[in-house]
């Protein structure tokens, strides 16, 4: 599906932004690696926040492993206020995975991701993640204040645009949970092979309705 043109301005106060990932993933290879992360779960009860954390890593990085290259792509959360999971990868293993409220405009959304991976090629040479093994061999401070820039694109939409007339990924992808699951694998399956959760939260999401209203995805 292509995405279709869109000139408005971004002038408009959106929901705050949940999460802002970059990975290092190649099609075959190991798990996705988590270079740096930022989070905002402040919506959610100080008890809650631990868990909807790891469940958000776990959908992102199951979204990254599955991804194409050089596609935009978006998996709708279902029971997460209207926000769905947009995400893209590059040919030299750089993705970038955001959760969004899914008012965002497609140009807007995917222009943001796009000035996250450049900023991040700006800001690290490929000998200094290539050899990543392990998440959070990084530190990337910049991107705590990239997801809070996501949530006023009329502070940023200008750069975004200039940035987008050169970004040659033209095709948007909507997913559904059956693309991002291996063949056969349910939902529970994924919570218990996971190890982006913990004990205790497989423990708690492995009811699936308490899964169904944290952050599952349609």
């Amino acid at each position: 599906m292509s995405e279709s043109t869109d000139n408005t301005n971004a002038s408009y106060r959106l929901k705050p932004a949940m999460s802002l990932i970059c990975w290092k993933y190649s099609s075959g290879g190991p798990e996705p690696i988590i270079l740096a992360e930022a989070f905002n779960v402040y919506n959610f009860s100080f008890w809650q926040r631990h868990g909807v954390k790891q469940a958000m890593r776990m959908f992102s990085r199951q979204a990254v492993k599955k991804s194409k290259v050089n596609c935009k792509e978006i998996l709708k959360l279902k029971n997460y206020n209207d926000y769905s999971l947009y995400y893209t990868r590059r040919e030299n293993g750089i993705a970038v995975s955001a959760i969004l409220p899914e008012d965002y405009k497609l140009r807007v959304a995917f222009g943001f991701l796009n000035m996250v991976i450049n900023d991040f090629h700006k800001t690290f040479a490929e000998k200094v993640w290539k050899p990543t093994t392990k998440d959070w061999e990084l530190k990337y401070p910049k991107l705590g204040d990239f997801l809070k820039k996501a949530d006023e694109p009329s502070q940023w939409d200008s750069l975004a645009k200039a940035q987008s007339k050169i970004d040659s990924i033209k095709e948007v992808m909507f997913r559904n949970m059956d693309h991002v699951l291996e063949r056969g694998e349910k939902l529970g399956d994924l919570v218990k092979r996971s190890q982006d959760l913990s004990a205790s939260s497989k423990f708690f999401y492995k009811d699936s309705k308490k899964l169904n209203r944290c952050c599952v995805l349609q």
